[in-house]
């Protein structure tokens, strides 16, 4: 089977815009199985990087090592470990809850009321939780090393959307010239088309630019099972995962409600990346 070097294109006008008289319209392409490779180094080069969860818990335990000197230390790690783990095993059967209420939806008939099965919960001890969530705070408080690295992901996660917009449109009826560097339209065009969107309609110019960047990320986005011989995209998608020391080409599931990571505290949102 054959990998497509080509990809077909789509043109797009922002939903909030349809009702505007002559509202600009943008061509996009879609991503080939190449794309997704190269989206890395693109990304690299462009200065960004991102940090596994598990890098990050690496660093974490790290630090606490270096920072804490105590009979219990070790046993608060491993119960700390425990925790992240009851954690991840909690995000995967959301997951699958997640899927089974949708299917069961789904199947429901009109205006029936279909008994939904009970939301997964946290296997862990409740009265550890505070304790250890309070070690990975002082770790954030006293570790450049690991506020970095979290750093590092809330660049990533700003930043890699634009970067697929740069990639992935191809032209705009927008009166301005998209110049390009390599394979990305340059950061000067890019803000130069966002700034004229906006002279469109300036009321309207932050959801335009949200729902430009959400149809970049669809056009990168690509089923496994399409990635062997054909360039359709798949609608949804999460942020890619890329890493300092080594990156990865799949995505993360997406999840449908904020959750809190419990390896840095941070709450995630929902635009996580394709796999």
């Amino acid at each position: 089977m054959s990998i497509p070097l080509t990809a077909s294109t789509e043109t797009f006008t922002p939903e909030c815009m349809a009702e505007i008289e002559g509202a600009p319209s943008f061509t996009f392409r879609h991503a080939t199985v190449m794309d997704k490779h190269e989206f890395h180094s693109i990304a690299i080069a462009e200065g960004l990087m991102q940090h596994t969860d598990a890098d990050l818990r690496e660093a974490i335990v790290g630090e606490l090592r270096r920072m804490f000197e105590s009979d219990g230390l070790e046993q608060n790690i491993t119960q700390l470990e425990a925790y992240w783990q009851a954690n991840d095993e909690l995000r995967s059967a959301q997951d699958q809850h997640r899927q089974q209420v949708m299917e069961i939806l789904e199947a429901a008939e009109e205006g029936s009321d279909p008994e939904l099965p009970p939301p997964p919960v946290l296997d862990f001890p409740a009265d550890r939780v505070a304790d250890l969530e309070a070690m990975v705070a002082e770790v954030r408080r006293h570790s450049p090393k690991v506020n970095g690295m979290l750093a590092d992901n809330h660049r990533f996660q700003t930043f890699y959307p634009r970067i697929l917009l740069r990639m992935f449109l191809t032209s705009t009826t927008l009166p301005v010239t998209l110049q390009r560097r390599g394979k990305l339209i340059t950061a000067e065009s890019c803000e130069e088309m966002l700034e004229a969107l906006a002279e469109v309609a300036s009321d309207k110019a932050d959801a335009a630019t949200s729902q430009l960047l959400v149809k970049a990320l669809l056009a990168f986005a690509l089923r496994k099972d399409e990635e062997k011989n054909s360039s359709s995209p798949r609608f949804g998608s999460t942020p890619p995962k890329l890493s300092a020391s080594k990156q990865s080409t799949g995505p993360q599931t997406t999840p449908s409600t904020k959750s809190t990571d419990p390896a840095t505290g941070d709450a995630e949102n929902g635009l996580n990346s394709p796999a």
